[in-house]
C-alpha cells in the first residue's frame, strides 16, 4: 500500500492553509504533486486528495460498504442531525435516498418554475439603477424563498418570516470561514464564540420546523389530495418497507439538510457566474439573443427554459472553472484500491474538483473561461464533479442547475449592468463553500418592468 506524496508540516497549520486559502492550496498541490496528494488535517485525519479520472471513477462506482461519506461528515452531526442524508450510511442512506429522489426529482420541480421566476422578479423590484448591489446576497434571498415555497409549501404570512429570519441568522454563521475548524474546539469553550450562538439558533429553526411539521400532518390528513409536487408532503406520506412512516426527527433532519445545501449554494454559484459574464459583455448579448430566439417578448416557462443551450453552458462552464464545493469524502471502512493505488483502511479519499476540473489532459487551457466546451459534449461524471458523483451525486443537482438557470434568464431580460474591467476575484470560504470574495457586486444601469403575468408568486 502507498500514499502519494503532500505538504509536510504541523496538521493544524495545513489545515489553516486550506480553510483560509483554498484555491492556492489546491493550485501548489497540483503544481507540486499532481492530480492526487495527501495532507493531513488538524482533527480530521489523514486525506488523499483525487484528481485523476480513474481513481475519480473508482471510488464513485466503489462498495459504499467500505466507502463511507457518512462516517467522515461526522462532525457536522450537531447540525445537520444522526439523519441526514449527508450524515448516514449503509443501509440508512440508501433508504433516505430512496425516500428523496421522487420529491427533488429536476422535472417534479421544473413544475414550480414560474414562481422561481416570480420570485425573483419580486427581488430584482427592490433593485434601483445606479445603486451597487450584492448579488450574492440578493440571490441567497431568492433562494431562501424558493425552498420555503417549493419544499416546505408556505406561502407570504408571519410564519414563513419567523422561520426564513432564524435561518438567515444560522447560515451567517455557518458562512463564517473559521465554521470549518470548530470542530477542533470543546463545546464548552463555544458558547463565547460566534459558534456559541449556533446552538440556541438552531433549536429556534428546529422549533419552527416541527410546529411545521405538525401543522402540515394535519392539514394533509383533512385534505389528502392537497401537496402533491411539495417535498415536506412527499416526506410526511413516505413509508419503508414495513408500512412505518419516516419520524419527526428524520423529516426535521431532512429539510434542514435541503436548507444548507440548497440555500447557499444556489446563491454563490449564481454570484461566480455573473462574475464570470459581466466583465464579458459579448456573452451577456449572446445569452440575451438566445432568450429572445427562445421565448421572444412572452414569458419564460419551464419548457423554454430547458432550450437555453449556450446558458445552460455557461453555468456548467463557471461551476468548472469556480466548484462550490471543493471535495467530497469517502472514509475507508477497508482497505480499497483507487487508480491503481491500494489505500489502507482509515484514510479519507476525497474527491477533488479544485484537482479534476484543472487537468489539461480533459480541459484544455483549464484557467480559461470557455463556455462553447459544454456545447461541443455532455459533461463526464468522472471529470466534472460540482455535484460529487456516484451513489453520493448530490439529488438536487437537476433543479439546482434548472433554477440557476431560471434566475438567470430572468435578470438578464430586466437588467443591464453597468460594465466591469476584468479581474481576479479570489476564492472566499462561507463555511462548507467557496464563494466570490467580493461578493459578486455590480452596479445595475437600467432595470425594466417585468411584465404583469411574470410577477403573480
Amino acid at each position: 500500500m502507498s500514499i502519494p506524496p503532500g505538504p509536510r508540516g504541523p496538521a493544524l497549520l495545513t489545515l489553516s492553509r486550506y480553510v483560509l486559502r483554498p484555491e492556492p492550496f489546491f493550485r501548489r498541490g497540483r503544481e507540486r504533486y499532481g492530480l492526487n496528494f495527501s495532507a493531513d488535517l488538524a482533527g480530521l485525519g489523514r486525506f488523499v486528495f483525487l484528481g485523476e479520472p480513474a481513481a475519480l471513477k473508482d471510488v464513485f462506482l466503489g462498495d459504499p460498504a467500505i466507502l463511507r461519506t457518512g462516517e467522515a461528515n461526522a462532525f457536522a452531526v450537531h447540525a445537520l442531525g444522526e439523519r441526514s442524508l449527508l450524515t448516514l450510511d449503509g443501509e440508512d442512506h440508501a433508504r433516505a435516498r430512496r425516500t428523496l429522489i421522487p420529491p427533488l426529482h429536476g422535472e417534479h420541480l421544473e413544475r414550480h418554475g414560474e414562481l422561481v421566476a416570480a420570485l425573483t422578479h419580486a427581488e430584482v423590484d427592490r433593485w434601483r439603477a445606479g445603486e451597487p448591489l450584492a448579488l450574492e446576497n440578493a440571490a441567497r434571498e431568492i433562494a431562501l424563498q424558493v425552498i420555503l415555497r417549493v419544499v416546505f409549501g408556505l406561502g407570504r404570512g408571519p410564519q414563513t418570516e419567523a422561520l426564513a429570519g432564524a435561518v438567515r441568522e444560522v447560515m451567517r454563521l455557518f458562512a463564517n470561514p473559521l465554521a470549518f475548524m470548530a470542530h477542533l474546539v470543546p463545546r464548552t469553550m463555544l458558547r463565547p464564540t460566534p459558534w456559541g450562538r449556533l446552538r440556541p439558533l438552531l433549536a429556534e429553526v428546529d422549533r419552527g420546523l416541527f410546529r411545521l411539521i405538525n401543522a402540515r400532518r394535519v392539514e394533509l390528513e383533512a385534505s389528502p389530495s392537497e401537496g402533491a409536487g411539495e417535498v415536506l408532503a412527499t416526506l410526511i406520506r413516505a413509508r419503508d418497507a414495513q408500512g412505518a412512516p419516516l419520524s419527526d426527527p428524520e423529516i426535521r433532519d431532512h429539510l434542514f439538510t435541503i436548507l444548507l445545501a440548497g440555500h447557499d449554494t444556489s446563491a454563490i454559484a449564481l454570484a461566480w457566474v455573473f462574475s464570470d459574464l459581466l466583465p464579458r459583455p459579448e456573452l451577456c448579448e449572446r445569452v440575451r439573443a438566445e432568450l429572445e430566439a427562445v421565448s421572444g417578448s412572452g414569458p419564460l416557462g419551464s419548457g423554454e427554459v430547458r432550450q437555453l443551450r449556450f446558458l445552460d453552458a455557461l453555468i456548467k462552464e463557471s461551476l468548472r472553472l469556480r466548484p462550490l464545493v471543493d471535495f467530497s469524502v469517502r472514509r475507508l471502512a477497508a482497505p480499497f484500491e483507487a487508480g491503481g493505488v491500494r489505500y489502507p483502511a482509515g484514510i479519507t479519499l476525497a474527491p477533488c474538483s479544485l484537482l479534476a476540473h484543472f487537468n489539461p489532459a480533459v480541459f484544455p487551457e483549464p484557467e480559461t473561461f470557455r463556455p462553447e466546451r459544454f456545447l461541443e459534449e455532455r459533461p463526464d461524471p468522472y471529470t466534472w464533479i460540482p455535484f460529487g458523483g456516484g451513489q453520493r451525486r448530490c439529488l438536487g443537482m437537476n433543479f439546482a442547475l434548472f433554477e440557476l438557470r431560471t434566475v438567470l434568464a430572468t435578470i438578464l431580460r430586466r437588467v443591464r449592468f453597468a460594465p466591469r474591467e476584468p479581474r481576479r476575484v479570489e476564492f472566499q470560504r462561507r463555511g462548507l463553500f467557496l464563494a466570490p470574495s467580493d461578493r459578486a457586486t455590480f452596479s445595475p444601469s437600467e432595470i425594466v418592468p417585468a411584465r404583469p403575468q411574470e410577477v403573480s408568486t
